[in-house]
């Protein structure tokens, strides 16, 4: 998730590293891992995880310090999160759906296309 947002958002607009490892850290913690086995699988689950819950509400508490907010990003820079993560878990749905090696192969194109930089 820290690669995916270093290569997907500018530095100004980029939510934290910490941020992100507390949101995957709640995203894993709910995660019911006996239902799941494969890492694509996971990563999908994962990345809605987080998306639901931005879009329930978009403060991240710091575990530690529950009156620290970690989400530091303006509105707008919020929206854009919650949006490229819906694009992730719309790529990443899709590629998990695949039923054939040819069609995986073209869901792994959006894949792939989702992790590079905005061109």
């Amino acid at each position: 998730m820290k690669m995916w947002a270093a290569l997907k958002f500018e530095e100004v607009s980029r939510p934290s590293s910490i941020m992100l490892t507390v949101l995957v850290g709640e995203a894993m913690e709910a995660l019911d891992r006996s239902t799941v086995s494969d890492d694509d699988d996971v990563l999908e689950l994962i990345v809605t995880a987080i998306a639901d819950r931005l879009d329930d509400h978009a403060e991240v508490p710091n575990p530690v310090d529950a009156t620290e907010d970690l989400d530091g990003l303006d509105t707008e820079a919020t929206e854009a999160l919650r949006s490229r993560l819906r694009d992730f878990e719309d790529i990443g749905r899709r590629a998990n759906a695949a039923t054939t090696e040819a069609n995986a192969a073209e869901k792994l194109d959006g894949s792939v296309r989702a992790l590079l930089p905005d061109a």
